[in-house]
């Protein structure tokens, strides 16, 4: 989208969405938080931190969330649970904008030049479990899609859950693919109360097969192929 369309976009949500249907009296301060939660798209919620950080105050940051959400703006990845109770009790949501360019616009890095290395990387993993949450809706599947991540370290970007099978996945914006990346996955795969399927998911073209490890899939694959396989 260029900028002027995406202005018009941000302006009209405010405007029509927000203003026209009363979901909030303080259109500054949401508006104030709507920046906010662009930068920190991707990432684990932490109400406490962001009211801190922006000077809102706790109860307001959860109905804002709850106003993104109902708006369709965002899409929560709740945490997985089915692990030991003490890693259960410390999983929090993340949530991801519904599209990177809104979410970049609203920052003011719609020229790509502006977005660094890592970032980018993180825009690959919201970006490809966007089209996981969207495909599931889409052909109503019925997937439970969730996200892991523990005191103890151990972190798993995306989990899909069928009705016969749990794939964990890390997603990385690399072309070559190294055993340790698949060591997040490794530690899930002994915590989880059920068989993980381990995934690799990256931007390289071949798909590769590590023993005692995991697969390693290019992401295009996986999207055209394997979530067709998946009941």
């Amino acid at each position: 989208y260029g900028p002027e369309i995406l202005n018009s976009y941000v302006a009209a949500y405010l405007r029509e969405e927000i203003q026209a249907e009363a979901l909030t009296k303080d259109l500054a301060s949401y508006s104030r938080f709507l920046n906010m939660a662009a930068e920190l798209s991707g990432q684990y919620m932490n109400y406490s931190k962001v009211a801190s950080d922006s000077e809102i105050n706790k109860d307001s940051i959860r109905r804002y969330m709850e106003i993104l959400s109902d708006t369709l703006l965002v899409e929560l990845v709740p945490g997985y649970k089915d692990v030991d109770r003490k890693r259960r009790a410390r999983q929090k949501d993340k949530f991801i904008f519904f599209d990177m360019g809104v979410r970049n616009f609203l920052l003011g890095k719609h020229v790509p030049a502006s977005i660094g290395r890592e970032e980018r990387g993180h825009l690959f993993e919201q970006w490809f479990i966007l089209q996981i949450i969207y495909f599931n809706k889409l052909y109503k599947k019925g997937w439970r899609i969730s996200t892991y991540r523990d005191a103890m370290g151990v972190e798993v970007d995306l989990i899909i859950e069928t009705n016969t099978r749990c794939l964990a996945i890390e997603i990385k914006s690399s072309s070559n693919v190294r055993d340790k990346m698949f060591k997040g996955l490794i530690r899930f795969s002994e915590i989880a109360n059920r068989r993980i399927d381990r995934y690799l998911v990256y931007q390289g073209e071949f798909e590769q097969r590590f023993e005692n490890l995991g697969l390693a899939v290019p992401y295009r694959r996986f999207l055209e192929h394997t979530v067709l396989q998946l009941d």
